[in-house]
């Protein structure tokens, strides 16, 4: 599973400005290859990446940063202080994914975006994802 964690790869104003950047953006993206659980603790809201739309993985967190339009490596994955696995992709969204607790007010902001965007909602949780209606 991929997914492409809302402020854990730089900040973009209001939770709806934040989605509908992602939403809306034709550049690649770097999100994260979970297994079991998510590594980025911050982060608790995300985009689903389709798995076909993944264009390299690193084994590590090679903390990617735009340059001349595309995202470039400023560290070696491997020697990385944090374990998770970062991906790049392109942004092919499938779902939205909430990790922990959410305000009542968001969580309904979320859900309005999935329903404009039909994109499913889900809740991820021990490593695994539950669709919530």
């Amino acid at each position: 599973m991929i997914i492409r964690w809302l402020g854990a790869f730089g900040k973009n104003g209001s939770l709806q400005d934040s989605i509908q950047f992602e939403l809306n953006r034709d550049s690649e993206v770097a999100a994260e290859l979970l297994k079991n659980k998510s590594l980025i603790s911050h982060a608790r809201i995300g985009l689903l990446v389709k798995n076909s739309a993944v264009v390299k993985k690193f084994d590590g967190d090679c903390w990617s940063v735009r340059e001349d339009g595309g995202l470039v490596k400023s560290r070696n994955p491997k020697t990385a202080r944090s374990q998770h696995k970062e991906v790049w992709a392109k942004p092919n969204y499938i779902g939205l994914v909430v990790k922990s607790r959410i305000t009542k007010s968001a969580f309904k902001e979320i859900k309005y975006i999935a329903s404009i965007y039909n994109l499913d909602l889900f809740k991820f949780k021990s490593g695994d994802l539950k669709k919530i209606n």
